[in-house]
């Protein structure tokens, strides 16, 4: 069972952080959740914290479970809730953490239920075909005091000692400056934004194109088994606490999804997809591949780079998502 902590008394240490934060803009946060009513307030700048910690602060200070909850990683931290309530009519928060894999979600998901129990959310899970690569947890998931709490005590020791962090340590580093965040999750500015005022879209497209092409050849398709194992873990969650769950494979920008898709993006969506309609056998979730721009009638213009999504594409893939399911969101 995870602690209940008030994200004012998780560390000390987050007293000095928020002291950089305009009060009249923390006091309008608090009143925002104490009404329970979608953002429609200025967002805040972010005080020097990593981005794991201060969504799972802001799931500590809602007052109400959202409806609609987005999980992913950043192709998924443009999708609004307010646009979401406005189309739908319930309410939505945005959980989705930058360079995200499943044992991220089995936190959020885990607090989530933890902060909530009688609540049925609806989640729409944004992956790309990378979702299962790599090895161990973030440090940010790990040293974090709240989400460390949901892996075993020996777990979090074990990747602390390999990340160089304390177990519960107050996370005060990574945080690139010039984040914001609206109180529902939502992202209203991030280094994407930076770098599409300095740098063309055709620059950017070919900078995504280059780092994708170079890391496919030095690492192989492979589904790491700890990411299965949390992915599934987090289903079975969903699944029995009678969640809904839709899991959509990302748009890409057309010019990049010509370029890389022979380049081992092909095999590494064959991989991922085979993976996940097999356990569509043993787990209630729908299912949409949305790889093609086209397949949302999304711009080329709609993209920040190769593979980030701009809040237009975002409510496109919302829109097939409804069109396609019209009952899992709702």
């Amino acid at each position: 069972m995870l602690k209940k902590a008030a994200s004012a008394r998780r560390h000390p240490a987050l007293l000095a952080a928020l002291a950089v934060v305009n009060v009249l803009a923390v006091i309008s946060i608090l009143l925002l959740f104490a009404a329970a009513r979608p953002n429609t307030g200025t967002a805040t700048t972010m005080p020097q914290m990593t981005i794991r910690a201060y969504k799972a602060d802001l799931i500590e200070r809602l007052a109400k479970p959202p409806r609609i909850v987005i999980l992913g990683g950043s192709r998924a931290t443009r999708f609004n809730p307010v646009s979401i309530f406005r189309k739908t009519g319930e309410t939505a928060f945005n959980a989705a953490v930058t360079h995200a894999r499943p044992d991220d979600e089995w936190a959020l998901v885990s607090l989530l239920h933890q902060r909530f129990p009688r609540a049925h959310f609806r989640f729409l899970w944004v992956m790309h075909v990378d979702e299962f690569s790599g090895q161990g947890p973030s440090r940010d998931l790990v040293s974090d005091d709240l989400l460390s709490q949901c892996f075993p005590h020996k777990w979090v020791a074990y990747w602390c000692k390999r990340r160089g962090v304390a177990p519960e340590q107050y996370p005060l580093f990574v945080q690139p400056p010039g984040m914001t965040l609206a109180p529902d999750g939502y992202t209203e500015h991030n280094s994407l934004d930076v770098l599409a005022s300095k740098l063309p879209l055709a620059q950017r497209v070919e900078q995504t194109i280059r780092r994708t092409v170079t890391a496919y050849r030095l690492y192989p398709t492979r589904l790491q088994p700890e990411r299965r194992r949390y992915f599934q873990k987090t289903l079975r969650l969903m699944n029995s606490k009678g969640d809904k769950t839709v899991i959509v494979l990302a748009p890409l920008q057309p010019r990049f999804y010509a370029d890389v898709y022979h380049h081992g993006w092909g095999l590494r969506l064959a991989t991922i997809m085979n993976y996940l309609r097999a356990l569509q056998n043993r787990y209630r979730f729908d299912l949409l591949n949305l790889s093609r721009a086209s397949s949302v009638h999304a711009k080329a213009v709609g993209f920040y780079d190769g593979v980030h999504l701009r809040p237009a594409t975002c409510r496109r893939v919302f829109d097939t998502v409804l069109s396609s399911f019209p009952r899992a969101l709702r």
